[in-house]
């Protein structure tokens, strides 16, 4: 038989654990997207990365020149560990005085709610030196304090309009509707309007009658005229016609 030989697997030590300063986070994570032109991920995204994780034990704050975007030249990885602290150092200061300069805004909570996000989850405080430390701490304090809620925008309420009322005027309505005033005046004054409507509707019945009468008596007029008229015509035609039977009856007697 064949003896089989157990071969224990050999004990790999750990990896250790590198610390860096970045910001490196997926496409899309809760309240934060990376927008072109960066990159979660690429040639440029480990430029922040310390190749010393004690880098920051000795680092000071210090400004960073403007020269510095254009040229700079460093000679060992602890000048650039000090150079990537010291841009991480520069964004926070900017982000902490953008958030107390537009803390008034009425768009203050949409607009650092994303750098809330991603200053809380993807830039790790215990990393930071203890001045980084307190500056991170202190933006996310500021942005957490001046946050106010939105509340939904609703319809003003108004109290209804009234309707008008008016007092009701109370009067005594007798038979056939006819109405009739509360006071004397009143029924003194409904006594003559009534008189007066009486006498109006015969005055004009009376008009009426006179101008059918008036319209008769021109129309006879204008037949009686028309009639005289043709009389005469006739009359007229009938004489000139005897003229003419008497003028041609001497005409025929001369020729003879």
């Amino acid at each position: 038989m064949s003896s089989l030989m157990w071969r224990t697997p050999q004990a790999y030590p750990p990896e250790p654990r590198q610390k860096h300063i970045g910001v490196i986070c997926p496409d899309r994570v809760e309240g934060y997207a990376v927008v072109p032109p960066f990159r979660p991920s690429g040639k440029h995204s480990d430029l922040l990365l310390l190749s010393n994780p004690e880098a920051h034990r000795d680092w000071r704050k210090t400004p960073l020149p403007l020269s510095a975007a254009q040229h700079l030249e460093l000679s060992s990885e602890s000048h650039r560990d000090q150079h990537r602290l010291r841009c991480v150092s520069t964004g926070l200061d900017l982000v902490k005085r953008c958030s107390l300069l537009y803390q008034d805004l009425p768009s203050y909570t949409q607009v650092f709610t994303p750098i809330h996000t991603l200053l809380s989850r993807h830039l790790p405080a215990e990393d930071l030196p203890e001045v980084l430390h307190t500056l991170h701490s202190e933006i996310l304090e500021t942005i957490v304090t001046a946050a106010t809620p939105r509340s939904a925008l609703i319809f003003e309420k108004k109290k209804p309009i009234p309707l008008k009322l008016l007092t009701p005027k109370i009067v005594e309505i007798l038979d056939y509707g006819k109405k009739r005033g509360s006071t004397r005046e009143e029924r003194e004054r409904e006594r003559l309007k009534h008189k007066y409507k009486k006498e109006f509707k015969g005055a004009l019945r009376e008009i009426r009658k006179d101008s059918r009468f008036l319209a008769r008596e021109k129309l006879s007029d204008v037949m009686h005229k028309d009639f005289e008229r043709k009389r005469k015509v006739k009359e007229l035609l009938g004489s000139l016609a005897t003229q003419e039977g008497e003028w041609k009856a001497l005409k025929r007697r001369k020729k003879k």
